[in-house]
């Protein structure tokens, strides 16, 4: 997994970018790959407490499955 995020100073947030890319390959079954990306807001409200907003897209090559995911 890799990320980036760009400050926003003025909110007390930063903007966060991020990337996966992966592979499985059980002992038995078939394998498969996966790969996402996501964007995110990370607000600190206090100094114990953060709330986030953001999106992900996800998707597989499982066969058969429902492969792509917004959440």
């Amino acid at each position: 997994q890799v990320g980036y995020s760009i400050p926003l100073e003025p909110a007390g947030a930063s903007l966060d970018f991020s990337a996966n890319l992966g592979r499985v390959d059980p002992k038995s079954g078939s394998g498969y790959t996966y790969y996402g990306i996501g964007a995110s807001v990370p607000f600190k409200f206090s100094e114990k407490g953060t709330f986030t907003l953001g999106v992900n897209y996800t998707h597989n090559n499982i066969s058969g499955a429902d492969r792509d995911a917004i959440f």
